[in-house]
């Protein structure tokens, strides 16, 4: 399954108001906040979607900010949304920017569906100059034993890529970065999952309407899954070293 299969569907903006994640806007502006960005910073998203972090942080926060999104299809939905916007095809394991081109890099939801998060994050620390911070909010596991969660069963979109807090801050660190502050933000992800109850009918419903197949079996493995996984939500802000 296509980890990106979900974001590229109209089904998560439609419960959210047009964003792909928890939190949408309100958190982007909390983690900027948090992180002491200024007007006038250059900013790169990494897993920009169609854009609405970038148009954010251009209008609403004066900040150069540019966006990157391996899918083309949500590229080419943000241009047709946000005409001029400085978004663009891209991988976030190969990025085409100088070392240093940048004083930020937001990760919203982006680092779980890569399959290659070091070399994602090495290539973010990169691209950031030396002090840069890297914001990040994305799903975690906050069960104890996550590695006996699942074992072995395929998981879909962000939640293939949910790891616990210890193995992010030492992805974090191995990459080049030191952690600054990690914040759960679970109440926000319990939120969105309660509209995509209201606007679908249940959670195996939303599953099976994305999965694309009212019958497929993975959808109640997912469902099993996901109540023993205890599935949180996390922002965490870190500077370049």
């Amino acid at each position: 399954m296509n980890r990106d299969h979900l974001y590229e569907s109209d089904t998560l903006p439609r419960s959210t108001g047009g964003w792909r994640r928890p939190g949408g806007a309100d958190l982007t502006r909390q983690a900027v906040s948090l992180a002491g960005l200024y007007a006038g910073d250059a900013v790169i998203d990494v897993g920009c979607g169609s854009g609405e972090t970038v148009f954010l942080l251009r209008t609403e926060l004066s900040m150069q900010a540019v966006g990157v999104d391996k899918s083309p299809a949500l590229i080419a939905l943000g241009k047709q949304k946000f005409p001029g916007l400085p978004i663009e095809v891209g991988n976030m394991e190969k990025l085409r920017y100088a070392s240093g081109s940048f004083s930020a890099a937001l990760a919203e939801c982006a680092l779980s569906l890569t399959e290659q998060p070091y070399k994602a994050l090495t290539e973010i620390r990169r691209c950031l100059r030396y002090g840069g911070k890297l914001l990040v909010s994305d799903v975690y596991l906050r069960s104890d034993a996550p590695e006996e969660v699942g074992a072995g069963q395929e998981k879909h979109c962000c939640l293939q890529g949910a790891v616990g807090k210890k193995e992010i801050l030492e992805r974090f660190t191995t990459c080049g970065f030191s952690p600054l502050c990690f914040q759960d933000h679970t109440p926000l992800y319990k939120s969105l999952i309660a509209q995509l109850i209201m606007d679908n009918g249940s959670m195996l419903d939303f599953w099976q309407r994305f999965i694309g197949d009212s019958s497929c079996s993975c959808c109640q493995q997912d469902m099993a899954w996901l109540r023993k996984a205890k599935i949180g939500y996390y922002l965490a802000i870190c500077q370049a070293v």
